[in-house]
């Protein structure tokens, strides 16, 4: 497909797709008080005075018409960890704000609990561009709700640039806050990412490994020390967020022969983690049907992949929510047989 410049689409679409977009919901409240809203990687400053910002939705976009005629918006710019809420908001039809907390800005336009920052605006000019609209906000009013690293689209994929911004080029303090590490530390070995990755996971992992092994110590049946497991798993995440997000983005790089040690320490999870199901297997508390590595793996990053998302200060805390997780886990491959139908067996 060519455009009418004679631009090739998938072209134009692979080279812009190399710089790095913010990603921003854009909300405002219909006349009849529902709100709306729609994902957009377009959301920019255009003046200081007076103070102008503008976004670009698509004009086959159902979503723009609702907030075109409350004139006004509000530009809710997301956070690193908040994939899961720009996907909900990236989704044509159903209830964007099904489970999102917000509070009316000046406009009475939504602002999204958790957001980094956000831009109160009333509609100042819409022209029209291509197959796009170019709307121009005038400023209300703006603030930074929590600071952090914003969510951030490059090449199809989500939050990866930016962290891996701040370990290379940030300054020392800034990512000290985000690993949850000693600035010192950083400052001490911020010549080289790899240094930096290398100390940060291999104290995250050695910790998370013993505390493994205490829970495997303490013995009892398979299905409490499987849950025990994730309990801890997810008390890592409290523990130590910043290393977690950091153990995700590189891990197609710690099979280089550097980070020898950190794969190491992950081959010993994984060997534990198996021990533990297939020994469950054998005394019909699990399923025989699922291969334990599979089950390991599944668990490891559906608990991990959490910390996309999870808000210490959110609804549950990370206790509850490992418990709701291991239910749903060990429910799904667990057997349904009581305790004396295993001792006659």
């Amino acid at each position: 497909m060519n455009t009418t410049a004679g631009v090739d689409a998938n072209r134009y679409r692979s080279v812009l797709s190399h710089y790095p977009t913010g990603v921003s919901v854009i909300t405002a409240v219909q006349p009849n008080g529902t709100p709306a809203g729609m994902l957009v990687g377009t959301f920019t400053s255009v003046s200081l005075d007076p103070p102008l910002v503008a976004f670009l939705p698509d004009k086959a976009s159902t979503s723009w018409p609702l907030i075109r005629a409350a004139g006004s918006f509000c530009a809710n710019i997301l956070g690193s960890e908040q994939e899961a809420l720009c996907q909900q908001f990236a989704y044509k039809g159903g209830d964007k704000f099904a489970n999102v907390s917000w509070q009316p800005a000046a406009s009475g336009s939504p602002v999204i609990d958790g957001v980094v920052a956000w831009v109160d605006c009333d509609i100042e000019q819409v022209f029209e561009s291509g197959d796009h609209y170019i709307v121009i906000g005038r400023v209300r009013d703006l603030d930074v709700s929590r600071p952090g690293t914003p969510l951030a689209f490059v090449r199809g994929s989500y939050g990866e640039v930016a962290l891996r911004a701040e370990l290379s080029q940030g300054p020392a303090r800034r990512t000290a806050e985000l690993l949850g590490a000693p600035e010192d530390d950083i400052r001490r070995w911020f010549t080289s990412k790899e240094r930096i990755v290398d100390e940060l996971l291999t104290d995250y992992l050695q910790d998370l490994m013993e505390t493994y092994r205490d829970v495997v110590r303490e013995s009892g049946t398979p299905r409490a020390v499987m849950a025990s497991l994730i309990r801890a798993s997810f008390a890592s995440i409290d523990n130590h967020r910043g290393a977690v997000i950091v153990f995700q983005n590189e891990r197609t790089h710690l099979t280089e022969a550097r980070f020898a040690h950190i794969a190491a320490i992950e081959r010993q999870m994984q060997d534990l983690w198996t021990d533990v199901i297939s020994h469950g297997i054998e005394t019909g508390d699990f399923r025989g049907d699922v291969e334990p590595r599979m089950v390991y793996r599944f668990i490891r990053d559906a608990t991990f992949m959490a910390v996309r998302w999870y808000r210490p200060e959110g609804r549950l805390t990370s206790a509850e929510l490992a418990d709701q997780y291991a239910r749903l886990m060990i429910d799904g491959f667990g057997t349904h047989r009581t305790a004396d139908d295993r001792t006659s067996s």
